[in-house]
């Protein structure tokens, strides 16, 4: 048994939300899950979900006379919609939730402020942060990163659909090496793919340390929030590990 944290930022894809567009089950599973893992009031989550069940930025032409903007704005969209889904299915379970936005939707959520995404976490509601950073050309990744360190969060939990990090690519490589632990500057110089290049040169930067797990494995989730050591941890060295 690792550290148990007492805040966690959990990113998820949109994957979790359905493959194309909203799946009610989908959303009902992921509602189900984190509930469980709430029972344990020692931690106080905040959520960023993806966006690309619902738009991706190669639905698009890639010719220049489409600009990337709106597509950009889309997508942040795209993560609100998913994180209105799982407040609702949470709330309706009686978990106490606040959706906050990068961008202005007064009518739907609040406008993300620091202070007040980390007054939500310390009286012990989860907070789901939608729209990234609210700018383009920033990807989910990043803002994940970003808003981990903005509100106090010990580690990033990445759920992804892999079991996650390898020394190449095991669908195409069978002698690719799972790897339990990376330093930032191996993910940087071996040019890993499981997370955004400039989200780790963020997290590297101001000491954020990040895990990348199965999320769609059979208890992966609650291991990973009981501080258990499942998947692949980035950080600076392996012996500097909180423990």
């Amino acid at each position: 048994m690792g550290q148990v944290f007492s805040r966690v930022l959990l990113k998820l894809s949109g994957k979790v939300c359905g493959d194309n567009g909203i799946d009610v089950k989908r959303i009902g599973h992921l509602a189900k899950l984190l509930i469980r893992v709430l029972e344990n009031k020692s931690t106080s989550l905040a959520i960023v979900l993806g966006g690309g069940n619902i738009i991706r930025g190669r639905n698009f032409p890639s010719e220049d006379k489409y600009d990337r903007v709106p597509i950009d704005q889309m997508g942040m969209l795209g993560t609100l919609i998913n994180g209105l889904a799982l407040q609702r299915e949470l709330e309706a379970n009686g978990v106490e939730v606040r959706v906050m936005s990068s961008l202005r939707v007064d009518e739907v959520a609040e406008f993300y402020k620091v202070r007040v995404a980390r007054s939500h976490l310390d009286k012990g509601r989860v907070v789901i942060l939608a729209c990234g950073l609210g700018i383009p050309f920033c990807s989910t990744d990043y803002a994940t990163v970003e808003r981990a360190i903005e509100v106090r969060a010990e580690i990033v939990l990445k759920g992804t659909n892999i079991d996650g990090v390898y020394d190449g690519d095991p669908s195409r490589d069978s002698n690719a090496k799972f790897l339990s632990f990376v330093s930032y500057e191996r993910y940087l110089q071996d040019q890993y793919n499981v997370m955004d290049f400039a989200a780790i040169k963020l997290a590297k930067d101001q000491g954020m340390p990040i895990r990348i797990f199965d999320f769609f494995k059979e208890g992966n989730l609650e291991k990973v929030l009981a501080g258990e050591e499942v998947g692949s941890l980035i950080y600076f060295s392996q012996e500097s590990v909180l423990r």
